[in-house]
């Protein structure tokens, strides 16, 4: 059996997903921010979950093209993305503009980029959030057939 770490479906292979995401509870007003960071489009779906009211006019910086879709969706209209789809690429390009504003990260518990340390050391008027965290899911052993090929997809 072919097992894909994921969710993408594909035709002869069976998906095991090893964790899953919790958005939590929170509120806040974005009026109250210059920019908003985000590195995955879960700190998005959070904002949906928490019904925060979105302004429209508040630059996204996102981290990848699916979190800049997600933010287009939600009705935001000024969204950057950087050339490469990393935290510390989006640090480096954007680092100037973002320097003495009042921005709100929005975040996952766990970050492994040190992003937000790179904004503060910078000068970003940083805020963070918690919007959503990542748990680990323990697949029942017993339902695996042997043998089996494992395709992981991503670092976590």
């Amino acid at each position: 059996m072919i097992y894909l770490l994921n969710e993408q479906k594909f035709k002869g292979v069976q998906n095991l997903i090893l964790s899953e995401i919790r958005l939590l509870n929170f509120s806040l007003d974005l009026k109250d921010f210059q920019a908003l960071i985000i590195t995955s489009k879960n700190a998005l779906k959070a904002l949906e979950t928490n019904k925060i009211k979105i302004n429209k006019d508040l630059q996204i910086y996102a981290v990848g093209k699916n979190s800049a879709q997600k933010a287009f969706e939600l009705g935001f209209t000024k969204v950057k993305t950087p050339s490469k789809a990393y935290a510390k690429t989006l640090f480096e390009e954007f680092k100037d503009e973002l320097k003495g504003q009042k921005c709100l990260y929005l975040r996952a518990k766990v970050i492994s980029s040190g992003l937000d340390e790179l904004l503060l050391q910078h000068g970003v008027k940083l805020k963070q959030m918690i919007a959503y965290e990542k748990l680990e899911k323990k697949p029942d052993k017993s339902e695996l057939k042997q043998p089996a090929v494992f395709i992981f997809t991503a670092p976590s």
